[in-house]
């Protein structure tokens, strides 16, 4: 498979400062959310090993959007949430709008602190935390994943102080792909994962957007340190190289290192 270069962005964390294009904007609010009552009770995800991701996609909102309602996201998405006129799902829509519409200015905010329970197969809620990608530019920008699904992943600092992937992304291939117009003050909401375990550390999220690569600033979480490790492993790999690339999206994976 030939691998497209990845450029990296460092985009903006809970207490954001700034984006990658030098804009002079205002600082991201994070919203409240409105989250549905369960029957059942949440709970964290409990993974013990590198895992893969597939970050939840869940809508687009105005800037003046100050309350995320999950129930009527859940229950019945509301038209106006939809923005049917501003998604592509053309074949090759990358090739078609690639020079019209860029994906190099949003910001990154995470809002780690806040536990959203979600059932997203049907079968129990669990904990995510919400991540908001917000095109604070003057021109309009494109966000693009694959069913409910943005491209990203979470690493965290090891004992060692260096950055490792928890997770890597899901290998599935590039059907029903979409891209998705965010106009200037509106911004995506996307879940990741929520785990519980025996490490307090620092903690980071990345997302490829149209081939541009974001990186969150840290922020203070929680895992288990046998996330750092795969749950089964073949030292003998030649396709190490490769993998750090492509599902870990440029970083290392601990088990790798070990064994040079």
């Amino acid at each position: 498979m030939k691998m497209k270069p990845l450029i990296y962005l460092i985009a903006i964390g809970l207490f954001g400062a700034c984006n990658n294009v030098g804009n002079q904007h205002e600082v991201f609010r994070l919203p409240a959310i409105t989250a549905p009552t369960t029957k059942d009770k949440p709970i964290y995800f409990p993974f013990k090993y590198l895992t893969s991701s597939d970050p939840v996609f869940l809508a687009k909102f105005k800037a003046t959007t100050d309350t995320v309602n999950m129930v009527d996201m859940i229950e019945r998405m509301p038209p106006e949430r939809l923005y049917l006129n501003d998604y592509l799902w053309q074949e090759n829509w990358e090739q078609q709008v690639k020079d019209s519409i860029k994906s190099d200015g949003f910001s990154l905010y995470v809002d780690y602190a806040y536990s959203v329970p979600y059932s997203r197969w049907g079968n129990g809620h669990f904990y995510y935390y919400p991540v908001y990608i917000v095109n604070q530019t003057a021109s309009t920008q494109l966000f693009n994943g694959r069913l409910d699904h943005a491209f990203g992943t979470q690493e965290a600092l090891d004992s060692n102080g260096k950055w490792r992937p928890i997770e890597f992304k899901t290998a599935f291939s590039d059907a029903n792909s979409f891209g998705l117009k965010v106009h200037p003050g509106e911004f995506v909401m996307c879940l990741f994962t929520k785990y519980k375990g025996n490490y307090v550390t620092r903690m980071r999220v990345r997302l490829l957007i149209g081939g541009h690569l974001y990186i969150s600033k840290s922020f203070p979480g929680e895992i288990n340190y046998s996330q750092f490790h795969f749950e089964d492993y073949n030292p003998n790999s030649k396709m190490d190289e490769w993998y750090k690339s492509y599902y870990y999206y440029g970083t290392s994976p601990l088990d790798i290192d070990n064994k040079k």
